[in-house]
């Protein structure tokens, strides 16, 4: 009430151009003052009283603006009042919606398919608002006159519009009726709906824009045709250069959301170009009951932050953002979603700094169509909850952003049904939220963005907790942090601490504009129920993969109990699937769950469950995809059941063995896996790197050979010489339990100097899976050194120039006659193709080295392949 008495001296204005003034008097007009005045203290109507008396016999207007202004100050602070004195309206009109409606705007201009028109408002008429933190929170007026009228005509008649009438308003402004609502004619008039507010501090720039333009009722009657009665034909901004009239600027805070810490910007992950995230997530609210369930919505402000502009062109163009919203619950350790929204389609980018980041364009570009670096945008819960603006997720690509009017639910020829209530909002049922049935439970909000053009998905989206307060059949109150509070910046499912999270994709990495499909995200965990139960628990997102999903196999090994299998699903709903759960089968090998009807879409999470009574291990899951395309299928590792047979199980891997001087012709590894028959396995990766040997093909890269029998060999020289164990490699495996043998020195015509290798170990039970390379241990990596080196320092294959030296000439001498403390009989023997480990360090030895020290190419024939 007290801005109220802001607007009476701008009536004024009207009052003089109406004439009112002739035909009202004082005693009149000092009885509504009076009644006004009756609403303050007494301690300010006494100085306002006089203040009347004295102007009333001149009407003095300007004394009546200081006078009502002061006392606003008293009570007020930290807001301010602003005004927009002079103003544009922009009105875009929908050429389709124009077509069906058989409406045409003669002064309009055509270009481009598009249908636009800016007209000035009445200047008599400053439009006042109040703003508090860099946020409008009060608009002074319901209406908007214009300077001159927009004509409208019709198939059965025409109209001049001279009025804008805000129809409905964002719940978080409050608007003040104007008192000459009674005496002008408002039902010809233009109707704004889903409005926003908008003020830049930065550039004192206001803008109130409308994404529904309407007709009203007395404008359809006007034009002939009272059917046209609330159909929307376009959109309207207004907007212009705001003056402060008062208020205590300084004491606005400024919350800093600069967010360094987090880890999406701290990662520098993103490419350039557009990249929207969130600034604020706030406000969940219920609009709405049908019967025991409720319509939520949440407030959104995103926010960009990448090196351009956003696109953010309204309808009927389509590269705008679409907003959704979904709602989770986390109660005995299990995370489930339990309610989604359609999607609110983005109109007018506003140019705000919520985020305290200055807003800049790119030339050329403005609020409006463009949400430039640094810029926010809000849309309060209202808005979010507004149904007209809200389209079915499935019409939208989440994967490129891609959407098509033409046909769509926003298209005034899909004639969309009638809204109950609750119609596409974020509808959640009582049951869910109830705290009878879910004590300790915790609630997540999650607001998503998709945008065409946005070059980094994965802060797309942020989540809050959220409390619940209610009963079933009332109405819901959540509690969250307000919009100083940024919310985390990711997926919900993040919440769920402790679980394994995996990402399945067609193609890594999954990249923006490269990577064909996007991904789902799995959380995983197994809870041990203890007497050899374990319980198993499934997350499964489809973050933003378009292809959608419709089958979920876990693998088992065979004779596994499997009990208790369960699925979860949200209910969508006015989508065109089904809301079946899924099927769900135990098979020999695995556990399947399948639909054919109700596939798990983009913002959208599923639940798998079961129980077991084999313990955890690393497993892959696998994903078959709803649409036609290659791979019909994708996988990734995660937590399940032991998949691997008792009997042919995967054995841990060897250990290379340091010994701490260079070899040449050998490599040590331990095979480990004690009591158990396994084989080693070496590949050959990389032979002679460097080394220019012709009469050695590469060919044999890639090879395979196994480790033979072990023998035992002494290391010589002297009376008591240590023993050590070797094993030449042959082409066909042998099992044995090397953990009882120790390090094992492999030698061959395939273990070569500068070369690279891989050792693995296998099972003997899975003999007949020898070509399964899942059936075989994570390979460890073994090199020779480089040719000649017997002693430390070590040269590198890929800087031969400083190795060998006469180091290991002398080294190699050494052992030749027999020197204490000389080099290991296998850091010395160079010679022949096959080493004999029984064999001397002879002359042929160090000559060999010799040659390498002079720089000649590695002498022998190297391997035979294998029959």
């Amino acid at each position: 009430m007290m801005f109220a008495l802001l607007w009476l001296p701008r009536r004024l204005r009207w009052f003089r151009r109406t004439d009112v003034l002739r035909r009202w008097n004082a005693p009149a007009v000092e009885p509504v003052l009076g009644e006004l005045l009756s609403l303050f203290p007494m301690s300010w109507n006494g100085g306002l009283a006089y203040q009347w008396s004295c102007m009333m016999p001149r009407f003095d207007k300007r004394l009546l603006m200081v006078s009502l202004f002061g006392i606003c100050c008293v009570s007020t602070h930290a807001e301010e009042l602003w005004t927009l004195p002079r103003g544009r309206v922009d009105l875009v009109f929908d050429p389709v919606a124009l077509d069906r409606f058989g409406l045409s705007i003669p002064s309009a201009t055509s270009e481009n398919g598009r249908i636009y028109q800016s007209l000035d408002l009445d200047k008599y008429q400053e439009l006042d608002f109040v703003v508090e933190d860099r946020r409008v929170t009060k608009l002074l007026r319901d209406s908007i006159a214009l300077s001159e009228g927009l004509r409208i005509v019709s198939n059965s008649g025409a109209a001049n519009v001279f009025d804008f009438v805000i129809a409905t308003k964002d719940d978080s402004v409050q608007t003040v009726a104007s008192p000459e609502l009674g005496v002008i004619d408002r039902d010809i008039a233009l109707l704004m709906a889903e409005v926003r507010f908008s003020f830049t501090e930065s550039t004192q720039s206001f803008a109130l824009p409308a994404e529904q333009l309407l007709i009203s009722d007395g404008l359809a009657r006007a034009l002939g045709d009272p059917r046209l009665a609330n159909k929307r034909i376009g959109h309207v901004v207004v907007g212009g250069q705001a003056q402060w009239i008062g208020g205590d600027r300084l004491a606005i805070s400024r919350p800093d959301k600069q967010r360094e810490d987090s880890p999406v910007y701290a990662s520098s992950v993103a490419p350039s170009g557009p990249d929207v995230t969130f600034c604020e997530l706030y406000g969940l609210s219920q609009y709405g009951r049908v019967g025991s369930v409720v319509g939520l919505a949440v407030a959104t402000t995103s926010w960009n932050v990448g090196t351009e502009d956003a696109m953010w062109f309204a309808i009927p163009q389509e590269q705008h953002p679409k907003i959704g919203q979904n709602l989770f619950r986390l109660k005995d350790d299990r995370f489930e979603q339990i309610g989604q929204s359609w999607l609110k389609h983005g109109f007018y980018a506003l140019g705000d700094e919520q985020c305290d980041v200055n807003c800049t364009f790119e030339p050329g570009h403005s609020q409006g169509n463009w949400l430039g670096v640094g810029c926010t945008d809000t849309y309060s819960s209202f808005l979010n909850a507004s149904q007209s603006s809200l389209g079915p997720r499935y019409e939208v690509n989440p994967w490129t952003g891609a959407w098509e009017y033409t046909g769509s639910h926003m298209d005034p020829g899909s004639n969309p049904p009638g809204h109950s209530a609750i119609s596409h909002r974020l509808q959640v049922h009582d049951n869910d939220l109830t705290p009878l049935f879910n004590p300790g439970a915790q609630y997540f909000v999650e607001g998503y963005y998709v945008t065409s053009d946005d070059v980094f998905h994965d802060d797309s989206a942020a989540w809050k907790p959220v409390t619940v307060v209610g009963n079933p059949g009332g109405t819901w109150s959540f509690g969250m942090s307000g919009f100083s509070t940024p919310p985390t910046i990711g997926f919900a499912i993040d919440a769920w601490t402790g679980a394994t999270k995996t990402i399945l994709a067609q193609e890594f990495p999954v990249l923006v504009g490269e990577a064909p499909d996007g991904r789902c995200i799995l959380g995983a965990k197994a809870t041990d129920l203890g007497g050899g139960q374990w319980h198993y628990e499934y997350a499964l997102y489809n973050m933003d993969m378009d292809r959608k999903v419709d089958s979920f196999s876990i693998p088992i090994r065979p004779g596994t109990t499997v009990t208790n299998v369960g699925f979860h699903n949200v209910l969508h709903h006015d989508e065109p699937y089904s809301n079946d759960p899924w099927t769900s089968s135990v098979e020999s090998n695995a556990v399947v769950w399948s639909t054919s009807a109700n596939p798990l879409r983009w913002g959208t999470l599923y639940n798998f469950r079961f129980d077991a009574n084999v313990a955890p291990f690393d497993t892959t899951v696998t994903l078959s995809l709803y649409e036609p395309g290659t791979p019909d299928s994708v996988s990734g590792t995660t937590t399940g059941p032991d998949p691997r047979d008792p009997t042919c199980a995967i054995p841990d891997s060897p250990v290379a063995i340091d010994t701490g001087a260079p070899m040449n012709r050998y490599i040590a590894l331990d095979g480990q896996n004690p009591g158990e028959p396994t084989a080693i396995r070496v590949k050959l990766n990389a032979l002679l790197r460097g080394q220019n040997q012709s009469q050695i093909s590469s060919s044999f890269d890639g090879e395979v050979r196994w480790v033979g029998p072990p023998t035992e060999h002494d290391a010589g020289p002297g009376a008591n010489p240590p023993t050590f164990m070797a094993s030449q490699l042959q082409c066909t495996p042998y099992f044995t339990d090397w953990s009882a043998i120790g390090t094992v020195y492999v030698y061959g015509d395939a273990v070569l100097p500068n070369s690279a290798y891989d050792a693995q170990m296998f099972h003997q039970a899975c003999a007949p899976f020898v070509t399964d390379e899942s059936k075989f241990s994570s390979p460890v990596s073994v090199d020779t050194a480089l040719w000649g080196d017997v002693v430390p320092p070590l040269g590198t294959w890929d800087i031969p120039d400083t190795q060998p030296n006469f180091a290991d000439i002398s080294a190699i001498v050494g052992t030749f006659i027999g020197r204490p403390g000389a080099a290991h009989r296998t850091h010395s023997q160079l010679q022949p193709n096959v080493p004999i480990p029984d064999n001397s360090v002879s002359f042929a030895d160090v000559n060999a080295d010799l040659q390498a020290y002079m720089g000649m190419d590695y002498l022998y024939a190297g391997p035979s392949a294998c029959p």
